[in-house]
């Protein structure tokens, strides 16, 4: 009995070997044995008699298979039956109660086996009878059948006979389309009973769709255009089967988005934008965004169909984070288009997006993301449309500049810092205002810091060039701006930044800054020390011989492009920061010692392109401010082409500061010391012949010639000491205020960065306005400043 096990055998049984080894039957039944004998003792604590111990132990004995069977087989109990308790407390389970559950889940297991063998045969005998009453003509059998197919699609057995049959759920979609009550146009004959039938074919299809084979069956059957006609119809419930069926084809299903918008799947979804239901309107969201994604004519019908105001409804009213983010997608995705972008702008967007994103919070940082390809891809649009162009963009910078000094948890550039960037690049383009509430915002150094942080990464360093290159000129605290980019160790990022090997649209846009920070007199010989005015040369030379190479014998082609970047642009840059470093007599010496320049310098003065040739001329003009740049520039053969060019700038109607230039250079040429006086008086009859001809086409319309020029059609003798007296408006590198001379910021214009790198992001995406005219990561390409392609991606 029992009562009688001892210590001594229970612990002689403990110690023996189990003959069953690690058996965990046998590890229960040894447990519960050591339960029992507990039990024992713990009843012979609390005061039993042993005559009570021995009542207790036959209960025990009499009852373990009563107590076995209602831990496993529950269902075989009668009712009412007791069970004694084996424990004076019930805060530990009994071994039987531990053996009880996975027992019960091995029964399960065994039935699920027996049952799922035993639907999926009755399935495969039954569906002949089913394809058979689905097209009975009465539809009360139509109705009754659909039903019980989507009783039958529930369970997992008999789904999978019906998704290896494809005429069954072809045969189910024939019958509902050609129903008398599919009519989303006439809800008024759709009563009960005709909507339980559309309901239960649209669940069977819904319940199909979660496997492959069902979503290839629903495909092959024809199934897209009922469950699009299906989203026109009341019943909230047909709608979200209609509508998940359709997303899943849509995101597994290869073929499927091209026929969802082939039988108008994008107009029936944008009106289910206003239901109530969060979660449904997430789904649609999310199919509109794989349907958009670089599709245009999907975009525009998005458009057509009001679609961005009721985007933009949502990210104003809603809180449920999930929908804001694929609302925000398709925002995204749509604002590549120009005609979008308009839209969205118009309905105040800019506005909402940014409160959205200052006033919301988020467990996590993907809505804003999303807001900030949206406003990247806007960017190019503020600036560049005149609706929008004199609106205050204080709120989004006050938004945007502190996200430069974002990074992620393992310190790795943050994707919000690419957004922000591009949008700053677009937004300081041309606009003052813009320009100087960056600098208020500390903007500069954390453009600089980004860069420092990630040089090796193009996608941050080149729209931070293009900023930094905006907002160093043409406003009035550029100068600040030039002393701040010093002041904050930028010359040398500048620099590191130079030396690596770069695309040429980096390149580019760092050649700019260099113009504009070495206007600063102060700046110049440290860009020296750093190696810039040497690496100005090389790549001038660079880009002019890629030129010369694709331009034939006797005229230069002026499109010649290396990774979307015109050459003739590159040396224009180039030439317009070699003439501000000109203005130091050491950069000089360095720039007029490499012989290359000069045989760029002379065949550039009959570029067809007028910046250029303005931009080579000042550079000679610059040399020409030392003796020997004059005769560096005497030996090269130039003063044919200087005297040419004075020529054509009359018979073209030219620029006036070309011809300043041309005219300085050869002034300064002819007061080279140790020239004879014939030499002199021929070059300067030639300057008087031209002066006299050239009128007020020389000097700009309703202009008179400036009076620096006078002497020389005077009879009086003119100077000859070398440069002791002349024209004080272009003595060495000093110009008066008169003189009309080109100011190349310019490269104040749209950025433009490389459009692979947005395909790749993803994504973003996206830098051409990823859309951005930064469009880094489509619409239309503008001249000069691109449009980001699809960032949506």
């Amino acid at each position: 009995m029992f009562v009688d096990v001892s210590s001594r055998s229970f612990l002689a049984l403990q110690a023996a070997p189990s003959v069953y080894g690690d058996d965990p039957v046998r590890a229960v039944f040894e447990e519960m044995m050591e339960t029992e004998y507990a039990a024992s003792y713990e009843f012979q604590q609390h005061g039993y008699t042993p005559d009570q111990m021995e009542d207790i132990g036959n209960q025990y004995f009499t009852t373990r298979g009563q107590r076995v069977r209602a831990a496993m087989f529950p269902e075989t109990m009668d009712e009412g039956t007791e069970i004694p308790a084996t424990q004076l407390t019930e805060e530990e389970p009994t071994a039987v109660e531990k053996l009880a559950e996975p027992s019960q889940l091995l029964k399960h297991a065994v039935s699920n086996i027996v049952n799922y063998q035993s639907d999926a045969e009755n399935a495969v005998r039954i569906i002949p009878d089913l394809i058979r009453w689905l097209q009975d003509k009465d539809e009360e059998v139509v109705r009754k059948t659909a039903m019980f197919i989507h009783e039958l699609s529930k369970k997992d057995a008999s789904r999978f006979a019906l998704m290896r049959d494809a005429q069954v759920v072809s045969t189910l979609v024939k019958a509902m389309q050609n129903s008398s009550h599919l009519n989303p146009a006439d809800t008024s004959s759709i009563n009960d009973e005709k909507m339980q039938s559309l309901g239960a074919a649209a669940g069977t299809l819904y319940n199909l769709s979660a496997f492959p084979e069902g979503l290839s069956a629903i495909f092959k059957s024809y199934g897209i255009p009922f469950l699009i006609k299906l989203l026109g119809f009341p019943a909230e419930q047909v709608q979200k089967y209609a509508l998940v069926t359709l997303h899943n084809l849509i995101e597994h299903q290869e073929g499927a988005k091209a026929e969802v918008f082939r039988h108008g799947g994008i107009q029936a979804m944008v009106p289910l934008l206003r239901k109530q239901s969060h979660r449904l309107v997430t789904v649609v969201c999310d199919c509109l965004k794989y349907l958009t994604l670089g599709n245009q004519e999907a975009k525009v019908i998005i458009l057509a169909a009001n679609g961005p105001y009721e985007l933009l409804q949502i990210m104003k009213m809603s809180t449920y984070e999930k929908l804001l983010y694929t609302a925000s997608s398709v925002l995204k995705a749509i604002s590549v288009e120009p005609h979008n972008k308009k839209e969205i702008l118009r309905h105040k967007g800019l506005d909402i997006l940014v409160n959205c994103a200052q006033m919301r919070s988020f467990e996590t940082s993907r809505v804003i993301t999303n807001i900030l390809y949206i406003l990247r891809n806007l960017s190019d649009m503020l600036i560049n449309d005149p609706d929008f162009k004199d609106s205050s963009f204080d709120g989004i910078l006050e938004l945007i500049v502190p996200l430069l000094d974002k990074q992620d948890a393992a310190g790795r550039l943050h994707s919000q810092v690419l957004c922000a960037a591009g949008i700053l690049s677009n937004l300081t383009c041309n606009n003052q205002s813009n320009k100087m509430k960056v600098i208020h915002l500390d903007g500069i150094p954390l453009l600089l810091r980004a860069c420092q942080r990630h040089p090796s990464r193009e996608e941050i360093t080149e729209p931070a060039m293009c900023t930094l290159r905006h907002i160093t000129s043409r406003h009035p605290e550029c100068e600040q701006a030039r002393h701040l980019v010093h002041n904050f160790g930028g010359l040398q990022i500048i620099a590191g930044l130079l030396n690596q090997q770069n695309p040429w649209t980096l390149i580019k846009a760092i050649v700019g800054l260099i113009k504009n920070v070495a206007v600063e007199r102060t700046n110049r010989s440290p860009l020296r020390q750093l190696g810039v005015v040497n690496k100005m040369i090389e790549l001038l030379y660079q880009a002019y011989s890629f030129i010369r190479e694709a331009s034939g014998s006797g005229h230069f082609s002026t499109d010649v492009s290396l990774d979307n970047v015109r050459m003739h642009d590159v040396a224009e840059a180039c030439l317009s920061a070699l003439y501000e470093l000109a203005k130091d007599p050491n950069n000089r010496a360095i720039i007029r010692s490499d012989t290359r320049v000069i045989t760029v310098l002379v065949p550039l003065l009959a570029h067809p392109i007028e910046n250029v040739v303005r931009s080579a001329v000042s550079v000679m003009s610059e040399l020409s401010s030392d003796r020997e740049g004059c005769q560096l520039i005497e030996l090269s053969g130039a003063v044919p082409g200087l005297t040419n060019l004075l020529h054509r700038q009359n018979a073209h109607n030219g620029s006036d500061s070309i011809g300043t230039y041309a005219v300085n250079t050869l002034y300064n040429l002819g007061e080279m010391e140790g020239k004879s006086v014939d030499y002199r008086n021929g070059l300067h009859i030639e300057l008087m012949d031209v002066l006299a001809q050239g009128g007020n086409v020389m000097w700009g319309s309703g202009s008179e010639m400036p009076a620096d020029y006078d002497y020389l059609l005077s009879s009086n003798d003119y100077p000859h000491q070398y440069h002791s007296s002349g024209p004080p408006s272009v003595h060495g590198s000093v110009y008066g205020t008169n003189l009309s001379v080109y100011d190349p910021d310019g490269m104040d214009v749209s950025h433009t960065p490389n459009q692979q790198v947005w395909e790749q992001y993803a994504s973003a995406t996206p830098i051409n306005s990823y859309d951005i005219s930064h469009s880094y990561h489509g619409a239309t390409p503008l001249p000069d400043s691109g449009s980001w392609k699809d960032s949506d991606v």
